[in-house]
């Protein structure tokens, strides 16, 4: 009867091998990503790895949500203004616009890019990626496409990490500004949990840096 009890609990095993294993690629991107991270305030006074002097290639702001009026969404919204908030300090050359425009119907770039001109960017500094349907193919249009090779990437906390792995697997030289936290929308538990496998998505795409054409998110 004990190997009928250790058949019956090796699911449970696999299971909590398989938890273990995302929950621990996620924690080092945590930890990588952390000291990644600077504020908007903390450019404005040269205190990061990027100057006037010495600008980034590019603010990367990372699309998300646009509803059927043509709005953005709460956390698309604050990362826009924090995008702004960022090129204003004069650390970035340009503005690298990314988001989904799968169909006729749904844009995020355009959107994007009109809050942009409305805050005072001028239409020359911003560049448009149209195939950003998720954070992998982003950064790596960013890089192979765009040439982008030092940046700062503008993304809620939680979402930054998995942006600065990929970026750091690319050889980027690279940033982080948070925009405000996740958890000042509904929705937080999800975001957070969808992130584990998302990590180890986008992780095999960075070590393999294949190119893909996808919804993946």
């Amino acid at each position: 009867m004990k190997w009928l009890k250790r058949l019956l609990l090796l699911p449970v095993y696999i299971l909590g091998l398989a938890i273990l294993v995302v929950g621990g690629i996620r924690l080092v991107m945590v930890i990588q990503g952390k000291v990644q991270i600077e504020t908007a305030e903390k450019l404005a006074l040269s205190e990061g790895i990027f100057t006037e002097d010495y600008p980034a290639d590019a603010v990367i702001v990372l699309g998300a949500g646009v509803y059927k009026d043509g709005s953005l969404s709460p956390i698309l919204e604050n990362r826009m203004k924090k995008t702004i908030e960022v090129y204003r300090t004069g650390t970035a050359k340009e503005v690298f616009v990314s988001g989904d425009h799968r169909d006729g119907e749904y844009d995020e770039v355009d959107h994007m890019v009109e809050y942009l001109k409305k805050h005072g960017v001028p239409e020359e500094a911003i560049r448009t990626d149209y195939d950003g349907y998720s954070t992998y193919e982003s950064i790596y249009q960013a890089v192979n496409d765009h040439h982008i090779r030092r940046a700062i990437i503008v993304t809620q906390e939680y979402h930054l990490y998995r942006a600065l792995s990929i970026a750091r697997h690319y050889d980027m030289q690279v940033t982080g500004v948070a925009a405000d936290n996740a958890g000042d929308f509904g929705g937080k538990l999800m975001r957070e949990l969808r992130e584990w496998p998302a990590c180890v998505k986008d992780l095999y795409y960075s070590i393999t840096k294949q190119k893909i054409t996808s919804f993946a998110g």
